[in-house]
């Protein structure tokens, strides 16, 4: 099978374990298991100093929101949301904000469930994200919650919605550096 040229990346390579076209040791996309709307998704260097780590990847994305980038680390092995938001603390981030649409995306393509960071303020009764602090904008709220809070819970991300989940089950997590814009 050879992997399709697409539109900027060139050169790629096919890993037939994985069944993905990679560029190095990095997915890029799976010519199997395509995005719906055949975004483009890999990984690289950055210039971005708290991105400069080895624990955090840039994410480009290609065809949305004008070429946007993220800078995320992705830990597709189970912890539990404590041992999760202690490993990204780790990393000087926090556990990811699933707060625009290509990182919705981008996480869709995983297919698993992600602790994200999403806490809840008890005094003002509001959702917010624990990377910057910022609110959780009502619309979006509406567009992501797939259940409403659950007391107590921890939020996790899978196949585009925020549920929550008890704080003592595992999941795979997705940290990013705190107060980061990229």
């Amino acid at each position: 099978m050879k992997c399709g040229q697409e539109t900027t990346c060139q050169a790629y390579q096919y890993d037939t374990e994985k069944q993905v076209c990679v560029l190095g040791s990095t997915v890029l996309s799976s010519t199997v298991q395509r995005f719906s709307s055949q975004k483009l998704y890999w990984a690289g260097q950055s210039s971005e100093p708290a991105c400069n780590s080895n624990n955090y990847m840039i994410w480009h994305v290609q065809g949305l929101d004008n070429g946007k980038r993220v800078c995320l680390h992705i830990d597709k092995n189970p912890y539990l949301q404590l041992d999760a938001n202690y490993l990204c603390k780790g990393y000087n981030g926090t556990l990811a904000g699933v707060d625009t649409s290509y990182k919705v995306d981008l996480l869709n393509f995983y297919q698993m469930e992600f602790w994200v960071g999403l806490e809840y303020d008890t005094v003002t009764q509001k959702h917010y994200w624990s990377y910057d602090g910022s609110p959780l904008d009502d619309t979006w709220k509406a567009y992501i919650f797939g259940q409403t809070y659950v007391t107590g819970y921890c939020a996790t991300f899978y196949n585009s919605k925020i549920y929550f989940k008890s704080c003592s089950m595992k999941f795979a997590f997705v940290c990013e550096p705190a107060k980061m814009t990229v």
